[in-house]
Parts: structure tokens; sequence; C-alpha cells
């Protein structure tokens, strides 16, 4: 892979990020249906780590997490500890799915895996990667969510990430050409 295409990838996940943040920070706040960055963060570093420069994708994501905060009108502190609170998560998910279920993004391994296997791995990775964004989000602001919006949120964000990443990874399995005994050059 070229370090044009992973530049590129990166751009275009960080316009991505910058929109769905800034989005669920400002005018869809009060709707529920609205995808957590979180989820987004999640995508963009696990589609990301094949390429093995984990570093710069953290410090975009951080630097996109931080313009978000200051186009919702906070100030540099603040955008600063949204980037922190915004970046954790994403790579603690990325952390746990590399050291759980190695090469999964890439499909690596899954004829060797369990459906059970994958699914509880994923689902743990998922949600302590949640978990962490609420424990995070409470003590930068205390006040925000009371127990039962915490574990809601823990919850919903645990859903949208597996759902998100699952998708893409569907999705990107699907485009790619069936590998199997025949495929196999001489």
């Amino acid at each position: 892979m070229s370090i044009n295409r992973y530049a590129a990838r990166s751009a275009a996940f960080a316009a991505a990020y910058l929109v769905v943040a800034w989005a669920a920070a400002g005018p869809l706040s009060m709707s529920p249906i609205m995808l957590p960055a979180v989820a987004v963060a999640a995508l963009w570093l696990i589609a990301q780590s094949h390429y093995g420069r984990y570093r710069l994708d953290v410090i975009m994501l951080g630097t996109a997490a931080a313009v978000a905060a200051t186009l919702n009108g906070a100030g540099l502190l603040l955008s600063l500890t949204y980037a922190v609170v915004a970046t954790i998560p994403a790579v603690l998910f990325v952390m746990m799915m590399n050291r759980m279920l190695p090469g999964y993004w890439l499909g690596h391994g899954d004829r060797f895996r369990s459906r059970g296997t994958v699914l509880s791995r994923f689902a743990g990775a998922s949600a302590l990667a949640a978990v962490a964004g609420v424990v995070l989000q409470k003590v930068v602001d205390p006040e925000a969510l009371t127990a039962a919006g915490a574990v809601g949120v823990a919850v919903r964000d645990t859903a949208l990430i597996m759902l998100v990443v699952w998708v893409s990874r569907q999705y990107r399995l699907a485009k790619q050409p069936r590998r199997g005994p025949l495929s196999v050059v001489r």
C-alpha cells in the first residue's frame, strides 16, 4: 500500500469523523438516531490498522475531534479535553481487537475461528471502548449523565461500534475476489 493511498484514506476518515462529531454535538444533539462519533473513530482506526501507522491516525483523530469541538463553540482547553475523550476509546478498541482477533479487519483466520468466539471477543472490545468513553465523559462532565443514562449510552455505543465495524468489514470483504484452491497462481 502506498503512502498516498494511506493519506487519502486518513483524510477521508478525518472528514467523515469531523462531520459526524460536529453534527452529533450540534444540529443532531437531540436526535435519538444520531451516530456517535466513537463508532466512526473505531472504524477509522481498525480500517487503517494494517498500514501500521497508528500514531498518525491517532493524531489526525485527536485533531479532528478538537476541531469539531471548536466548531461547536468550545474553547481551547475544552477542545483538547474532548479530543482526549474521543481518542482513547477508539485506540482501546483497536488495541483489544488486534490482541483478541488479530487480522479480523482483513479477514485473516476467519475459517479457523468459531463464530461464537469472534462475536464474544468483538462484543467485548466494543463494550470496553463504549464503557471507557462513558467513564471519560463522566470524568469530564460529572453532571452530564445519570447512572441509567450512562448505561443506555454504553449499550447504544457498543451496538453502534459493532454494527458500523461489522457492516463495513462485510462490505470490504464482499468487494474482494474470493480466494480458494482453484485461484492459486502456478
